[in-house]
């Protein structure tokens, strides 16, 4: 035995010496090698993010939405003795486009782009139903527009997949009439047919002036639940938490939220609000967006409970130049790898600003001046809401601003563009165009 393991040290030696003398061949390549292409950056959410309308509406876009204020696409609705028709004539509209209500994107799962367009009655402050209008864009242009009379003031549209059948539907948060006594208005959910057709379904009786909303699994039961918020109605105040509990059934929970206090005419009537995990611990956040002076923008942080209490919430930092915010997006802005916010905020409607806030272990820090070069116009136009979009294909989110005021260019030309493009480190160069 040791005889033999003396012989197999022998051969072994042998071998490596042997290979150790032996020469390499050098190897002369043929053609040029191609340095790898550097990972473009795109983070990715939670699974529990990835079923917030706030994803899902961001993500659907893809950058062609300047359209909404191209007049050869957005036409005025209007009724002729009953007989409804569409003309881009300022003088006879008895409906107008309200251009926060506007969107492009897959609504039928066919692969191309299609048109929603809400129509509010006119003039403004009308007590009667508006209408929606859909059609086949990249396939028929405004060929054959489906129209469906709808709720009166349609402010902010949500995609989800409401029923559980693997089809997007589109929430509507309507305020109803702009006009006292604020009546308020239903919850309303459409779905779409192959031909963009709609129905519609009121999914509650609690009436609201709902100028604000968002959707997502608040409850961790695998379905998605239905937040809404009603600010300055007469009818149900504060936010407004429908249940889903299954097959497209969903049950008012005034037991959702605690600590806020809303009234009529209270100072937490809030106007923006979304969902979104920012700690990415597995339960839903809350956000409002107040009005930087009676209304503090703040995170209602989500817990275990599936509830909401202000004694766990982190206050965001004022911008008091600015009047209120308009809407939010969340990304990691500075690949730390957690979740910065910005903000859109309005200036007495006549003008524009943004915030950003860095992420810091979850307080959060205004860092504006540091990564904007122009983060604000005050006396030009107000926009509803900001995209987060790789408007360049450089692989990091852009922003871009949609749905302007219609009060101030329903008619302008050139066609407004309000844009700050990424550096790929979370720094932001301006781009407008009027």
């Amino acid at each position: 035995m040791r005889t033999l393991l003396v012989y197999l040290l022998f051969l072994l030696l042998s071998s490596c010496s042997k290979q150790e003398s032996t020469p390499e061949t050098p190897v002369t390549p043929t053609t040029p090698i191609t340095p790898p292409t550097p990972t473009k950056f795109l983070e990715t959410h939670t699974s529990i993010n990835q079923k917030t309308s706030w994803y899902i509406t961001n993500k659907l876009f893809d950058g062609t939405f300047f359209i909404v204020n191209d007049p050869a696409q957005v036409h005025n609705l209007y009724d002729n003795n009953g007989t409804i028709g569409f003309k881009y004539i300022q003088n006879v509209q008895s409906y107008f486009s309200n251009r926060q209500g506007f969107f492009m994107g897959d609504l039928n799962g066919d692969g191309k782009n299609d048109i929603f367009n809400n129509y509010w009655p006119a003039p403004h402050g009308s007590n009667k139903p508006g209408y929606y209008a859909t059609w086949e864009y990249e396939k028929s242009a405004f060929t054959k527009p489906n129209i469906i009379q709808g709720l009166t003031g349609a402010r902010k549209l949500m995609f989800n997949d409401y029923y559980g059948n693997g089809k997007l539907g589109m929430l509507i948060a309507s305020s109803g009439v702009d006009a006292l006594p604020f009546p308020g208005d239903s919850v309303q959910i459409v779905s779409f047919g192959t031909d963009v057709s709609m129905t519609l379904k009121n999914i509650s009786e609690v009436m609201g002036y709902y100028h604000s909303g968002s959707s997502g699994d608040v409850d961790n039961d695998g379905d998605i639940d239905i937040l809404m918020y009603s600010g300055g109605s007469q009818t149900k105040m504060g936010p407004v938490y429908f249940e889903n509990i299954g097959n497209g059934n969903f049950k008012y929970n005034a037991d959702l939220i605690t600590g806020l206090g809303y009234d009529f005419g209270n100072a937490n009537n809030y106007y923006c609000m979304e969902l979104f995990d920012i700690n990415k611990d597995g339960y839903l956040d809350l956000i409002l967006g107040g009005d930087n002076k009676l209304r503090a923008s703040r995170v209602i942080w989500g817990t275990a409970t599936h509830k909401f209490n202000t004694s766990n919430q982190t206050v965001l930092p004022a911008q008091t130049s600015y009047t209120s915010v308009m809407d939010m997006a969340y990304t990691d802005m500075d690949k730390d790898g957690d979740i910065d916010i910005i903000l859109l905020h309005e200036i007495n409607y006549q003008g524009f600003g943004i915030q950003v806030l860095e992420n810091q272990n979850n307080s959060f820090v205004d860092v504006t001046s540091a990564r904007v070069d122009v983060a604000s116009l005050p006396n030009s136009i107000w926009a509803g809401w900001m995209r987060l979009y790789d408007l360049d294909k450089d692989g990091d989110y852009d922003l871009v601003a949609d749905g302007f005021g219609y009060k101030l260019n329903q008619f302008t030309q050139p066609t407004p563009k309000i844009i700050w493009v990424n550096d790929g480190k979370g720094n932001y160069k301006s781009s407008f165009f009027y």
